[in-house]
């Protein structure tokens, strides 16, 4: 389900959770493109910090995007 996400969005930041985690599936999803990693049980703030981390990495991806075109039109 991860590569279909990618594939269809390489920019999608998408948040894996499962109820059977372990450090080897968790590593492998962050290679394959997962921005975060989230086994249950969880609380619903680790949700919240996840969702609220990956709109903080996609405002500073389009700002760097924008400084760089900026810089390259000059």
């Amino acid at each position: 389900m991860l590569a279909k996400a990618k594939e269809r969005d390489e920019d999608a930041l998408v948040l894996v959770i499962t109820a059977y985690g372990s450090l080897e599936s968790a590593e492998e999803a962050v290679t394959k493109g997962a921005f975060d990693f989230i086994t249950k049980p969880f609380r619903k703030e680790q949700i919240l910090l996840a969702i609220d981390k990956a709109m903080r990495w996609r405002e500073m991806v389009r700002q760097n995007k924008e400084m760089k075109q900026r810089l390259e039109g000059t």
